[in-house]
């Protein structure tokens, strides 16, 4: 008998024929510690919940929000129509209305103590004027700005460069600027686009699809290149005419990747991340902090970009909106790209070719799952980080939630109730899965597997084993009882009397209970992760105050192996190692 570590720390690498590589990972993420016990470790993905201020439950709309983003003092959430502007403080303001349909995308101009927000829908250009607590919102009505009399087309992307608004035409290579500082601290909405008389405008090399500013670099995607402009003026012709405009292209310098979607574009911590594809028909996640893009893209992502399950269907990824969004918990970087129209809340282990939430890890470089309980991608779609919390929208969710490592649960809108009924939020345990890579000898041998044991820790210091009642239990007290001395009533067998439909656990108790004991079953497969059967599930057992192992034994006899863990709880499960007890079959038969 030989005791092996068993390789129970995973990542989405999953292969397009699964017998050579089904290795997964969901709801989890790998941190490295070189002081830590294994130096790694894996930890839950985030969680949500609802945002709740002054006792009341806040960010509750009429359906999804089309769009979040933020300023620098203010929140703005777009609903149907609304523009709705919040404070730290969640006050809420209407200031404004936009077109029903369209795509919706915007930038933002600090001027001295004054705030611009330019906003596109498709069809109109608006301003938001933030000057301190007064805000104000008009529609731009310039006949030189994109979508204007003089200036046919319609509004699109938009960006902030050079101290100037730069915004597409749709489906063409223009673009269009506005005056600096949109003329001072008071924007005229009739001539904010007019410089000398006409509109100021130039020629991407390609129909534009997003425009980015990182390290005072203009990137202009097109479909299959990506343009770099500086803010150093230069002498361009357009139509037969030269004149001067404020920023050069760089003409020796490009990136040969443009841009697949334009929702999957996130700029912050210094990079830019979108999945991006050139004219041969490579598609792939990119990462540049202003240099040549770097492929952050494995073989398996490969397989969910390019390929799919039925023969003649097309990846989500080429024919759904990919959103994507950088973000950052406890100093590790994350970008998650969602993709996929949610389905049913009852429907388990859905095909991640046709609906999918990856997220990559640029600590360990790798990429994890994250889904629903049901094993559906996770809904979230957008986020906004704003006064210290990560905003998001959920996928047919009217509601904003708060999203956090700490939290190890995921929130739904109840269906049919109010914003502030007490049951107006349901909330639902996290599942996590994995699935090793496989295991085999050298020469393919027979090997068997005594005992698998996984190593790890399952709640926090809150949770302990207790038979204590519930937090909701309603004792039976005899007369003359009062609230600083209650008289209980016991039964003849010692037992408290206490009032039927009390006493049940409730996502607030902090004792060990069923709700909290975790449901955590292994699979084996012994034909490369095709099948699994079930090794029965098990419960932990305790190795210290909140450490924990769990065993399963006789795991039989195989020649290609590997496991399958699934774990669904309300309390975080972290994974700190595994080891199995494995020895060759008697006559060693190959």
């Amino acid at each position: 008998m030989a005791i092996e570590e068993l390789p129970i720390f995973c990542y989405y690498d999953r292969q397009r024929f699964t017998q050579f590589g089904a290795m997964d990972c969901a709801n989890w993420y790998g941190i490295q510690v070189e002081s830590g016990k294994k130096k790694q470790a894996l930890y839950p993905a985030m969680g949500r919940q609802h945002i709740t201020f002054g006792g009341q439950n806040q960010l509750i709309f009429s359906a999804e929000p089309r769009l979040i983003f933020k300023s620098i003092n203010f929140f703005y959430v777009i609903d149907g129509t609304q523009v709705f502007q919040y404070d730290k403080f969640y006050n809420q303001k209407i200031i404004g209305n936009v077109s029903l349909t369209g795509n919706l995308w915007f930038s933002i101009l600090p001027v001295n103590t004054v705030v611009y927000i330019m906003l596109t829908d498709g069809t109109n250009i608006y301003i938001i004027t933030e000057n301190g607590t007064n805000v104000t919102m008009g529609t731009v009505t310039d006949p030189n700005a994109p979508g204007g009399g003089n200036n046919p087309g319609s509004p699109a992307f938009v960006a902030t460069f050079g101290n100037r608004f730069v915004v597409s035409t749709l489906n063409t290579p223009q673009f269009t600027l506005s005056v600096i500082n949109l003329g001072g601290s008071v924007v005229d909405l009739n001539t904010c686009f007019t410089i000398n008389g006409a509109a100021l405008f130039a020629q991407a090399t390609g129909i534009i699809r997003q425009l980015a500013v990182l390290h005072n670099q203009l990137y202009i995607f097109n479909d299959f290149t990506t343009d770099i402009w500086g803010n150093i003026s230069t002498q361009i012709t357009v139509a037969g005419a030269t004149f001067e405009f404020p920023f050069k292209l760089n003409s020796s310098y490009n990136f040969d990747y443009g841009m697949e979607d334009p929702f999957s574009l996130s700029v912050s911590f210094g990079r830019m991340t979108w999945l991006g594809q050139n004219q041969e028909g490579s598609v792939s996640f990119f990462v540049s902090d202003g240099g040549r893009p770097q492929d952050i893209s494995t073989q398996a992502i490969n397989v969910l970009l390019q390929d799919s399950t039925h023969p003649g269907d097309v990846s989500p990824f080429l024919t759904q909106t990919v959103r994507g969004f950088l973000y950052q918990y406890e100093n590790t970087i994350f970008y998650r790209a969602v993709v996929g129209i949610f389905i049913s809340e009852d429907i388990l282990d859905l095909d991640e070719d046709n609906t999918v939430a990856i997220e990559y890890n640029f600590e360990t470089q790798t990429w994890g799952r994250v889904i629903e309980l049901n094993g559906e991608r996770n809904r979230i779609q957008q986020h906004v980080f704003f006064n210290n919390i990560h905003l998001v929208t959920i996928e047919e969710d009217s509601a904003i939630y708060e999203m956090a490592g700490n939290i190890y649960t995921n929130e739904l809108r109840t269906p049919n109730t109010g914003p502030q009924d007490a049951n107006a939020f349901t909330q639902y345990p996290m599942r996590y899965e994995l699935v090793t890579r496989q295991l085999a000898l050298e020469a393919y041998e027979e090997f068997i597997d005594d005992y698998v044991q996984i190593d790890f820790v399952f709640g926090d210091e809150a949770f302990f084993r207790s038979d204590a009642p519930f937090l909701n239990t309603v004792f039976i007290v005899g007369e003359g009882s009062t609230p600083t001395n209650p008289i209980y009533i016991v039964t003849e067998d010692g037992k408290y009397v206490i009032q039927e439909g009390t006493n049940f656990p409730t996502s607030a108790d902090s004792q060990w209970n069923a709700l909290y004991k975790p449901h955590i079953e292994l699979y084996i497969s012994d034909d490369g992760g095709v099948t699994f059967l079930s090794a029965d599930a098990r419960e932990p057992w305790q190795l210290g105050e909140y450490r924990w192992i769990m065993r399963w034994n006789e795991l039989g006899t195989s020649r290609n192996r590997c496991y399958k863990l699934v774990c669904v709880s309300p309390a975080p499960i972290v994974i700190l190692g595994a080891v199995r007890n494995t020895r060759r079959a008697s006559g060693g038969a190959n």
